[in-house]
């Protein structure tokens, strides 16, 4: 997450993958303050712990990001 404004702010992303009409998996990322500039970087797995037959051609989305 790259924080273009004037100020140091946190970011929440919302992630989903799936196929498009049944999701996999949802994930939130809540960046800590990231000053003016500089990037926030998170790392996680998505779809490890999903309980049931993922799709063949997953597909991430991004569902929502706030800042604040």
């Amino acid at each position: 997450m790259t924080n273009s404004h004037d100020a140091p702010l946190n970011f929440k992303v919302t992630v989903s993958i799936g196929d498009g009409k049944e999701w996999a998996q949802t994930t939130e990322f809540d960046f800590g303050p990231i000053e003016s500039g500089q990037v926030g970087r998170e790392t996680v797995l998505m779809g490890d712990s999903y309980q049931g037959e993922l799709p063949d051609d997953p597909t991430l989305h991004i569902d929502s990001v706030i800042n604040y």
